[in-house]
Order: structure tokens, then sequence, then C-alpha cells
């Protein structure tokens, strides 16, 4: 019994007759009959009545009988090969924030889902903050987090850095500027995210205590559609802002090197005690990130990846 044997047998019944099942099937009407033929000696009773010169074929009452029990059992099969399918895929689930998601990992997404990446992936959108936690509890297999926090079964590695640009409308006086200074900066027109510690830092350092923004954000992909006005600005990674140029028509700005903030630096975090399972995927995504790489560092200006450093430590580990 297999099941290329019960399939030929639901076909025919579904078609209702040798010759249209055949025809389903792409076979002959020769390989359905000897196929049936098979199948009934293996079972020991005629699954169809013979009637001469009636084309249309009737179940007998054992056929009737045995129909529930093929097709459970061919389900049965397709299940089995199911699970021999995923069994030779790796599955992997990435924790991200929503403003890498958009910004840079778009075509690693792409390159993941792949047919030929032989990879079943999961994406879970969360905040920098959460992802070790994730980490921890093993609900994520991969995180990507602004901080770099320490952690007895977490590991972290530089993932990339990029620097932080001014964003504006095409209208705004700041538009394309290079050298802009803090003092050109009204922080009643300005659109406020806490990128991290050093980014909050930085800014209370340049702008004082001053809690009069324009608006304050967790997600620095809102403003984009928020800038209404020329005065309006906002501060964010250059990868954001080439993003905004593309998909919303915002227009960058860099600040002077002497007030310049600190760099992005994304980390690529992972539980120091992986199956080995999540191991495969974790240097199937590390590998695909490193081809990626050099790509994004000719579309994102001044943009720095460490991936061959990681490659190199998982390799070691």
């Amino acid at each position: 019994m297999n099941a290329i044997l019960l399939k030929t047998f639901l076909t025919i019944v579904k078609a209702g007759s040798i010759n249209k099942s055949a025809e389903e099937l792409f076979v002959a009407q020769s390989t359905v009959t000897k196929r049936l033929q098979v199948l009934e000696n293996e079972l020991g009773f005629d699954l169809f009545e013979r009637n001469k010169g009636i084309r249309e074929i009737k179940l007998t009452e054992a056929g009737s009988s045995f129909l529930e029990i093929a097709e459970k059992w061919y389900d049965f099969f397709l299940e089995i090969e199911t699970i021999k399918s995923n069994e030779s895929r790796i599955n992997i689930t990435i924790g991200c924030l929503n403003s890498i998601n958009f910004a840079i990992f778009t075509p690693l997404y792409r390159a993941l889902i792949n047919h030929e990446s032989k990879m079943n992936v999961k994406i879970v959108t969360t905040h920098s903050i959460d992802i070790f936690g994730l980490i921890e509890k093993r609900i994520i297999d991969v995180g990507f987090s602004f901080s770099d926090l320490k952690s007895q079964n977490t590991m972290s590695f530089k993932l990339y850095s990029e620097p932080m640009v001014g964003l504006c409308l095409p209208s705004s006086i700041l538009a394309g500027k290079e050298e802009v200074k803090l003092e050109q900066l009204q922080v009643k027109d300005e659109y406020y995210v806490r990128w991290d510690e050093d980014f909050e830092r930085w800014h209370m350092q340049g702008f004082g205590r001053i809690h009069g923004f324009n608006a304050q954000f967790d997600n620095g992909h809102l403003i984009m559609n928020l800038l209404s006005h020329g005065t309006d600005w906002a501060i964010v990674p250059s990868s954001t802002a080439l993003f905004a140029q593309k998909q919303h028509g915002c227009v960058s700005f860099r600040l002077a090197q002497n007030c310049h903030p600190p760099s992005r630096v994304v980390y690529m975090v992972m539980h120091k005690n992986q199956k080995k399972s999540t191991q495969k995927g974790v240097a199937k995504l590390a590998a695909l990130l490193h081809e990626l790489s050099g790509l994004l560092a000719k579309e994102i200006p001044d943009i720095e990846f460490y991936t061959q450093n990681i490659i190199e430590s998982l390799e070691v580990g």
C-alpha cells in the first residue's frame, strides 16, 4: 500500500471513470487499471463493480467502506511528506525593530523567504529593550537591537553603524545643507525620537534639558508622514533618511562636525546555548547579511558593516 495507489483510487472515485481519472493523473488508462488491480489484490476485495458496457463506475459495499479509510490514510501520507520537507528546512524566528525592518532588512527578508534558502522564517516586530528578554525566553532565535545589554545567557555582536542625519521637507531652509549648527535648529520645531541613551545624552548636551518638542515619538517612521511645515525637522539614522527620501519625498541635511550626534549602532543578539538547528539558521542569516552588506553600503551613505567579524566569531564559537 502506498500513496500512489491511494491517490489513484480516490481520483477514480472523484472522476467517476477510469478514462477521466487517467486524464487527471496524466497517465495511461492501462496504468490506472493496473494500479487499481494491485490495490484490490493487497486489500483482498473488489473496490468497484464491473458491469460490461457501462462506463460509469460504482463502488462496491466494501469499496464504500474503504473510501473513508483511504481518505484518512492518504492525508497521513501527505502529513508525513510535509514533516520530511520541514525536517530539511531551517526554522528561525527573528526579532527586530520597525525602523530597521523598513530601512535595512527588506532585501534580507526577501532572500530568507526565497525557496532556495530552505528556511522557514518568522519575523517579530518589537522594541529594542525587549529583544534580550525574548532571546532569554527563546521566543526568538535572533534579535537586532540598538542596545548592547549584558546578560548571562545572551551574546551580542556589533552588526553595523551609521551616522545620524537631519530630516526635513524640501521647502525647508535646512534641505540639503552640509554644515548645520545646533543654533540653527529650533527645538519647538523638532519631531523627537529617543533613539538610545547616547543620542539622548547628546541631545541634552546640545539643547539642554528642554522638552518643548513639536512632537515626540517612539517610532521614527511615523515622522515621515507627519512632517508638514518647512520649519519641521528631525534627527534620524541615515538609512531611515534614505527610506524617507524614496517613499515620502523628504530631504536630509547634515550637522556640523563639531556637534554631530554619535553614530547609530545596531547589535545582532542571540542565545549562548543554541540548538544545532538554530545554529545553522543563525549562520545562514549571518552569511546572507554579509552578502547584502556590500550592496547596502553602496546605497546608504557612510554605513559600516561588521558581518565578517560576526561570521568569524560564530565559527570559533
